[in-house]
C-alpha cells in the first residue's frame, strides 16, 4: 500500500491563500456584473424584405438603375465616385436600420457564353450589407433550392449562387459560424439594359411615397426621414398634387407655416389645373387654418399677399397633442406617435 504524500506545510498556505483570492475575484466580478449587467443583444432584424427585393433586382437587371434606386432606396449618401469609369453610388441614410447598399455601374471585358470571345459588356452590381438579418443560408436553400454554385471567398465565408436571368446572379454570404447572413449581391454582365419603364417607375414612386406615410404614422425620430424621402418624391415628380398636400400638413404640425403655406397653394394650383375639387377642398381647407383667404377662380389671397383684406379668419386652437410645441433651440419639434397616425386616419386627415 503506497503512502500518501502531503504537501509541505508552507505550501498549503500558498493554496489556501491563492483559492481565497480566487474567491474573492469571483465574488467582485458577480458583483459588478449585477451591478451592471450586459447590455441585451440587439433582436435580429427580418432580413425577408431585403432578400425578396434582391430577388427581383436578379429577375429584372434593368432595374438596376440609378433613378429607379432612387426611388426605392433613397438618394444615396453623396454624389458618387467615378473611379477609372465606375460610378459607385452608397445608400445608407434612407434605408432600414442596419443595412446599407452600393451601386456600381460601368464597362467591363467579358465572355458572355461558354466558348464566346471576350467583348465590352455592361456591369452593374449591387452589394447589401445586413447586420443582425436573420435569413441563414440554410433558409435560403429551403426557399430557392440547391444553388448553382458554391464558393469560399477571400475570408473563407461560404457563398451561395443562384442565377435567376441569362446574365445575372445572386450571391448570399454567411460568415462561418454565425447563422446570420451580412451580404446580399447582385451582378448583372452582358448587352447594355433597357431604361426601367414608365409603369415601372410609377410603381417606385408609389412605394416610396407609401414609405414615408408609414414612417410618418411610426412618429418620433422618424418624421425626418419621411420629410427626406417627400421632398426628393417632389424634386422627381413636381405636379404630384397629394404629395404637396402630405408634406404640407407634416410641415403645419412641424410649426413651419411658411413651408406648409408654399406647398398647400402648390396644391391647390395644381388641383385646379386638372379639376380634382377633392384636393383643392383640402388645400383650401389647409390655408384657411392660417388665415388665408383664397379667391374662387385663381390661387392668390384676396389682396395679393398672405394677409387677407377683410377680417382674418382666426385658426382654431390646436391642442399640444396634435400640434407640437416648441422646443428649445437646437431642438426640433416631434409629433408624438398618436398624432402622426391621426394623420393618417380619421377626421384629422388632412389628405
Amino acid at each position: 500500500m503506497k503512502a500518501r504524500i502531503f504537501p509541505p506545510e508552507p505550501e498549503k498556505r500558498k493554496i489556501a491563500a491563492g483559492l481565497a483570492m480566487a474567491s474573492a475575484l469571483c465574488l467582485s466580478l458577480a458583483a459588478v456584473v449585477e451591478a451592471a449587467p450586459m447590455k441585451v443583444l440587439p433582436a435580429k432584424t427580418s432580413g425577408d424584405a431585403v432578400f425578396s427585393l434582391m430577388i427581383d433586382f436578379a429577375r429584372r437587371p434593368e432595374l438596376l438603375e440609378g433613378a429607379y434606386l432612387r426611388r426605392i432606396l433613397g438618394g444615396a449618401d453623396d454624389r458618387g465616385r467615378n473611379i477609372m469609369g465606375r460610378l459607385n453610388m452608397h445608400y445608407s441614410r434612407l434605408v432600414e436600420p442596419g443595412t446599407s447598399y452600393d451601386f456600381v455601374d460601368s464597362d467591363t471585358v467579358a465572355a458572355t457564353a461558354y466558348g464566346a470571345s471576350p467583348r465590352t459588356c455592361s456591369h452593374r452590381q449591387l452589394v447589401c450589407h445586413l447586420k443582425s438579418s436573420g435569413l441563414t443560408l440554410a433558409e435560403v436553400r429551403r426557399r430557392l433550392g440547391q444553388p448553382e454554385r458554391r464558393y469560399f471567398d477571400r475570408n473563407s465565408h461560404p457563398v451561395d449562387v443562384y442565377r435567376f436571368s441569362p446574365h445575372a446572379s445572386l450571391s448570399i454570404t454567411e460568415p462561418v459560424n454565425s447563422f446570420d447572413v451580412n451580404q446580399i449581391e447582385v451582378n448583372y454582365v452582358g448587352d447594355d439594359l433597357p431604361a426601367p419603364s414608365l409603369q415601372d417607375m410609377a410603381l417606385a414612386d408609389t412605394y416610396r411615397l407609401e414609405k414615408a406615410r408609414l414612417l410618418l404614422a411610426s412618429g418620433g425620430s422618424r418624421i425626418d426621414t419621411a420629410c427626406q424621402l417627400l421632398t426628393e418624391h417632389l424634386q422627381d415628380n413636381p405636379n404630384d398634387r397629394q404629395a404637396h398636400l402630405i408634406y404640407a400638413s407634416i410641415l403645419r404640425r412641424l410649426s413651419d407655416v411658411n413651408g406648409a403655406m408654399d406647398h398647400y397653394r402648390t396644391a391647390l394650383a395644381l388641383s385646379r389645373q386638372v379639376g380634382d375639387s377633392q384636393a383643392e377642398q383640402r388645400a383650401l381647407n389647409g390655408l384657411s387654418e392660417f388665415g388665408v383667404v383664397v379667391a374662387a377662380d385663381t390661387g392668390k389671397p384676396l389682396n395679393g399677399t398672405y394677409k387677407t383684406s377683410a377680417a382674418p379668419v382666426r385658426p382654431p386652437a390646436y391642442s399640444g397633442s396634435v400640434v407640437p410645441k416648441h422646443s428649445p433651440a437646437g431642438k426640433k419639434p416631434e409629433i408624438s406617435p398618436d398624432a402622426a397616425r391621426a394623420m393618417l386616419a380619421g377626421t384629422q386627415q388632412p389628405f
